[in-house]
């Protein structure tokens, strides 16, 4: 990050926080610690801050607002991808673990809304920590099993389900296909 790009971050933060001092020795020091950082995921950082009802009468430190983001460096070796589903760019090592969350809460979403007539947000199943979400994931299975009558949905949850924990589904995708036709 230049240190103008600095200066422009310690400016909108300042725009917000009055009382906030912008000088020198604070621009040096902002400069160590973002400059091998993206100006934009930074900026995003303090949006987020600033967003946040919780922060009325503080400041964020320039840790605070890299932590848990990649330096520039660290991109380049760590490439990164675009969910399919929630849109959100990221890094190839964590992809499987996220888009596995993600279309579970696609799923969750549109069964809630088919079998349930309640409806949900990503949003809403994003708040909670995994264990939350994975506790009420196991459970809306369950629960949609006993609601479903239909023998090819239940198979096709039954094989999600098994596939899911890593085992063989007990019906092929071609038997279901044939199935419904």
């Amino acid at each position: 990050m230049e240190i103008s790009e600095t200066r422009n971050l310690l400016q909108r933060l300042k725009t917000y926080k009055q009382s906030f001092t912008l000088n020198a020795s604070v621009l040096t020091e902002w400069q160590n610690v973002v400059e091998e950082f993206s100006y934009n995921d930074i900026n995003s950082k303090l949006s987020e801050w600033l967003k946040s009802n919780s922060n009325n009468y503080e400041y964020p430190s320039p840790y605070e607002l890299t932590r848990g983001l990649s330096t520039i460096a660290e991109k380049e070796l760590n490439p990164h991808v675009l969910c399919p589903i929630c849109g959100k760019i990221i890094s190839l090592t964590t992809f499987d673990n996220h888009f596995d969350r993600c279309s579970s809460t696609e799923y969750l979403i549109r069964m809630n809304i088919k079998h349930f007539n309640r409806t949900f947000t990503m949003k809403d199943f994003n708040k909670l920590s995994d264990i939350q979400f994975w506790t009420k994931y196991w459970e809306f299975c369950y629960l949609l099993d006993e609601k479903l009558s239909n023998s090819n949905e239940k198979r096709c949850l039954a094989n999600a389900v098994l596939t899911h924990k890593g085992g063989k589904p007990i019906t092929t995708a071609a038997a279901i296909v044939e199935a419904m036709q």
